[in-house]
């Protein structure tokens, strides 16, 4: 009787350890996907943040870098252009904005590479 009684003992200590690692691999999954989800969520507000600030300052930004001078002939060029070709200047337009956006996005993936745990 008493070695049947230690077997189920060692039976539910089997089972407890075995629940036990089941629950701490669970917990471990989930801290990952919980830093996941808080790295996305960071980056799209710092996306979002740095498009903000490009929309805010970018004709300053610009100025600074003379592209306001390409800005305004390419202005002129919508106006007198007809079809297709003004949705090209309409393009051409938006190329420093997108450039400087795609700049700040690499350059968050960069340091996120560099810093990432």
């Amino acid at each position: 009787m008493q070695s049947e009684l230690r077997q189920d003992i060692r039976k539910v200590q089997d089972e407890n350890e075995e629940m036990l690692r089941k629950v701490r691999a669970s917990h471990e999954h989930y801290q990952k996907r919980q830093k996941q989800l808080f790295t996305g969520i960071g980056a799209m507000l710092l996306v979002f943040m740095l498009f903000a600030l490009i929309m805010t300052i970018g004709s300053d930004f610009m100025s600074f870098l003379h592209v306001d001078i390409l800005q305004k002939a390419i202005a002129s060029k919508i106006r007198a252009s007809e079809g297709f070709m003004t949705f090209v200047w309409y393009i051409a337009y938006g190329l420093p904005y997108i450039f400087a956006i795609g700049l700040f996005i690499g350059l968050y993936e960069w340091i996120r590479a560099r810093f990432h745990d």
